[in-house]
């Protein structure tokens, strides 16, 4: 499910932004932002945390004798980085080009559903929203700290459901039996 979020926003930014905004849909995939090759655009999974606003704790049924205990709800943290290999004298104009482009798909692709999806989204028909995110610069200098920092903006995917492999065996009741006392008011 992880590598299959990272997949799906590879295709949609491919699918919005080739031919137009970048030549070839292989220049846009995923990478660390400090990896040099031949991408115009790099998806680079940064953070994972653990979503407490779709987590649940309530069992799932799987079969009659058999309950699956709840998935692992998780929100996934991207940076989006431009890699413009344009001439320096417009390169800067065109990582602006590029990166407008990235965030305008982003925004209108907010909610990304169906053929949109990858893989176990896909065969799930999981809903996948993504939000822009504010990156502060102190983690920006993380990420940077040992190229020069080039132009990018981070993005929020989820919610992602890892379901358990763990299950549990149950029975149903087939015999109860309940006892009854009358008491007096309580007096003894």
């Amino acid at each position: 499910m992880i590598a299959d979020t990272g997949l799906t926003i590879v295709g949609l930014l491919r699918q919005q932004l080739v031919p137009d905004t970048v030549a070839h849909p292989e220049s846009i995939g995923l990478a660390s932002p400090l990896e040099e090759g031949e991408l115009s655009i790099s998806v680079y999974l940064f953070d994972i945390r653990q979503s407490r606003d779709y987590q649940t704790n309530e069992m799932i049924v799987q079969n009659r004798g058999t309950l699956r205990y709840p998935p692992l709800c998780l929100e996934l943290y991207y940076l989006i980085t431009v890699h413009s290999r344009a001439d320096l004298p417009v390169r800067a104009l065109d990582s602006n080009r590029i990166i407008g482009g990235v965030m305008q798909t982003l925004h209108d692709y907010g909610s990304v559903g169906g053929a949109d999806l990858v893989g176990t989204l896909k065969d799930n028909n999981e809903e996948l929203r993504l939000i822009l995110e504010d990156l502060p610069s102190e983690r920006l200098s993380q990420i940077f700290s040992q190229k020069p920092y080039r132009l990018s903006v981070a993005c929020r995917a989820g919610p992602i459901l890892l379901e358990s492999q763990r299950t549990k065996k149950v029975t149903r009741v087939l015999d109860a039996s309940l006892s009854a006392e009358q008491r007096n008011g309580g007096q003894p």
